[in-house]
């Protein structure tokens, strides 16, 4: 988990919805980012709402795991 992931998102399941590729550091200067995807999930997986909403996050691929199956 990296910082920038937010707490109520970690550990669960989201549907990657877009991919933006490597894109350039500007900030550091280190090179490239890994991949970013925008990653939706589900409000009532995350905050227990059931109100059908959903909410969209950006996380670089070195911080995604596998869903199980």
């Amino acid at each position: 988990g990296n910082p920038r992931t937010p707490m109520y998102v970690r550990g669960k399941t989201g549907v990657i919805v877009a991919s933006h590729g490597v894109i350039t550091n500007p900030h550091d200067h280190r090179g490239l980012y890994p991949p970013l995807y925008t990653i939706m999930f589900e409000v009532k997986d995350l905050f227990g709402e059931p109100d059908g909403d959903k909410l969209c996050v950006d996380v670089h691929e070195e911080w995604l795991d596998p869903a199980l199956t």
